[in-house]
């Protein structure tokens, strides 16, 4: 196994990204476990952050309690 991807593996991860991202934008209540690993960190974290994963039993983020 090689270390690096192909062009054509960036190109097909790129698209799958990208499919991924519309995807769960325009209806994240859609998205299955499987989607995940398509989706960019950014979109995922907003979807996290929006609680929008929620069916998948992800939820939103909370911040830490203060301590004091």
């Amino acid at each position: 196994m090689t270390a690096y991807m192909s062009a054509q593996e960036i190109l097909d991860r790129q698209q799958r990204t990208a499919a991924a991202d519309a995807k769960a934008s325009s209806d994240p209540a859609s998205v299955t476990e499987a989607d995940l690993k398509d989706i960019s960190p950014g979109t995922l974290s907003d979807l996290m952050d929006r609680g929008q994963l929620a069916h998948l039993g992800i939820g939103a983020r909370r911040s830490p309690r203060r301590r004091g």
